[in-house]
């Protein structure tokens, strides 16, 4: 009975989504701005997780959705919009993480780098504390390890949609999801030793 009752709620709510599509594609400007009103959260945790640091997270999300706007004509249905705008995402991060690092090799051979430790709240609980631990560690890790950990683990996305959004095979990716696991266990072991020292 209670079967019966969600079909037709899920129904609605998959011919309002490909309604949304068709929309968003023609260029519709109602539409855009449905899709940020719907996604805008979405990219912008997922933009974090990515980049490891919150200054450039807005100026990153603003990027996806003029990225998406302007090749609106070239989104497929047979990926969910979800799918699209996240792989669009994993772009901008990987791009702005390279000019980060671009940078940084710049200013550390002209002698100006400065190694800045980025100090947190003392953490209101030991769950905290690990919290933190682990998103440190995510963001150490190596960026093709860090894009499928953070999707599949904190973004909790399904595996087909994951290869769609990284475009890679799933011998690829579990290979990816295995190593970056292994790193993560070394990196958060080192963590408790720290703070078994400290």
């Amino acid at each position: 009975m209670v079967n019966n009752m969600t079909e037709p709620i899920l129904q609605n709510q998959n011919d309002d989504a490909a309604m949304l599509e068709r929309r968003f594609r023609r260029g519709d400007d109602e539409a855009f701005d449905e899709v940020i009103e719907s996604f805008l959260p979405s990219i912008r945790s997922l933009v974090y997780r990515l980049l490891g640091w919150d200054s450039d997270v807005d100026d990153v999300a603003q990027d996806v959705f003029v990225t998406a706007f302007s090749k609106r004509r070239t989104f497929r249905a047979d990926a969910s919009l979800k799918t699209w705008l996240y792989a669009i995402a994993v772009n901008q991060c990987q791009t702005r993480n390279r000019r980060r690092r671009l940078w940084q090799m710049f200013m550390k051979q002209s002698g100006r780098h400065e190694t800045r430790r980025v100090v947190g709240p003392v953490a209101a609980s030991l769950q905290q504390e690990r919290a933190e631990q682990i998103q440190q560690a995510v963001r150490q890790l190596p960026e093709k390890y860090r894009d499928v950990i953070v999707l599949k683990y904190l973004e909790e996305l399904e595996t087909e949609e994951i290869l769609r959004i990284l475009k890679i095979n799933d011998k690829t990716f579990y290979t990816r999801l295995t190593r970056g696991r292994g790193h993560l266990k070394r990196l958060l072991s080192g963590f408790m030793e720290e703070s078994a020292d400290g």
